[in-house]
């Protein structure tokens, strides 16, 4: 979820939509067709790209390496087309998607990422109250290697990945739902980019329930989660690799609330906490205890939309040690996550845009000849404007 320079952004957004009802002869289900194309273009300039820490010893030459050479920072643009068909039948609907998104930097175009995605879904309404579906999903990737939990590897690399979703959501009254996930999924990563294989199967069953209180909404979650690396061997509860090791599995239980506050009719709150627990099933070297909290505020008035939002998390893990002169001190993170962003609609089809975001960690990493595990910031500044057109 996370991410002193001004960006200038520019956006251009195009929607085609027309929609359109058909019935079948000798049946008397209606179908309603729509199609929507979505075409984006946008730039900016992103600070710390690899999020690296701001200073660094090398020892082979007993000196500092200068700022420049660890923090990437440079202008970019982005480009936007997304696609979606879908059909609602009278208890069905078949949904069929691509987006692709593509960001160029302008002196560091080894870094350029691109991801292109198709999603197919289908769900059925059982009865008024019983809804479920299936989903499958076919993504490929190019992209920027930045770990959410301090083990960076500084270069750009590619997979592919089929996933799927199962699910079935029941509501028994007005005020209680309460749905059922199972999540499963291939990510193959292409071998030549990296020192060693990220290939891995991921699997996940989720709990979900949703209480309205009055005009407000409480979310909570349960959900057990697997990782299983095909070629990445696991490190034994000390650090250490050996040709006899298993391969790195890791399984993950998480339970979260949030409550959606509305204030007012302009003003709405909604804090935010969750807790994880992840396991190295293998002597537990990268076995970790997570907590987030966080709380986003919307405001929208008229023609004037704002949001921000603040994120807090800190990851502790159980056997792992911080480097430092005696390793006596288990490695723990601490991340905030901050972004702020304001639209105005001067017309009918243009949007005034601005956005903040910033993204820092701290470590209790000491020795300074780690490039990773370190302490890092991140910045990048949005503004625009967002032109739609609808057909």
């Amino acid at each position: 979820m996370s991410r002193k320079y001004v960006v200038a952004a520019f956006y251009i957004l195009i929607t085609i939509s027309p929609t359109f009802a058909q019935k079948r002869s000798g049946d008397s289900l209606r179908v309603k067709k729509s199609i929507e194309v979505n075409a984006a273009l946008a730039g900016g300039r992103e600070n710390n790209i690899f999020r690296s820490t701001n200073h660094y010893f090398d020892r082979s030459l007993a000196a500092y390496l200068p700022k420049d050479s660890l923090i990437k920072s440079d202008q970019f643009y982005d480009a936007n087309l997304d696609l979606d068909y879908v059909l609602n039948f009278k208890k069905s609907a078949l949904i069929f998607s691509t987006d692709n998104w593509y960001r160029g930097y302008l002196l560091n175009s080894n870094l350029n990422q691109l991801k292109s995605r198709f999603k197919s879904e289908y769900n059925y309404n059982f009865s008024k109250n019983t809804f479920a579906g299936i989903q499958y999903q076919a993504t490929y990737n190019n992209k920027i290697a930045v770990s959410t939990t301090g083990e960076e590897i500084t270069r750009s690399f590619k997979y592919f990945e089929n996933s799927g979703v199962v699910f079935i959501e029941h509501k028994f009254n007005r005020k209680n739902q309460i749905s059922l996930e199972y999540a499963f999924g291939h990510k193959k990563y292409l071998k030549e980019q990296l020192n060693y294989s990220l290939t891995n199967d991921e699997s996940e069953i989720s709990l979900l329930y949703k209480r309205r209180i009055n005009k407000h909404i409480l979310y909570a979650s349960l959900s057990r989660a697997n990782r299983k690396y095909l070629e990445y061997q696991a490190y034994d509860r000390n650090g250490k690799l050996f040709g006899q090791n298993p391969l790195r599995n890791f399984k993950y239980t998480d339970i979260g609330i949030k409550f959606r506050y509305y204030y007012s009719k302009t003003l709405i709150i909604m804090p935010a906490i969750d807790y994880s627990i992840r396991t190295d099933m293998f002597e537990g070297y990268y076995s970790y205890k997570k907590i987030a909290v966080g709380s986003k505020i919307k405001y929208r008035h008229r023609r004037l939309e704002a949001s921000a939002d603040i994120d807090y998390k800190q990851i502790l893990y159980d056997n792992k040690q911080a480097p430092s002169a005696t390793n006596s001190n288990q490695l723990k993170y601490k991340y905030i996550y901050t972004s702020f962003d304001v639209s105005y609609l001067l017309n009918d089809k243009i949007n005034a845009y601005f956005k903040l975001e910033s993204a820092s960690r701290d470590s209790n990493t000491e020795l300074e000849y780690y490039k990773t595990l370190r302490p890092y910031n991140w910045y990048e500044i949005l503004l625009g404007l967002e032109y739609n057109i609808s057909i």
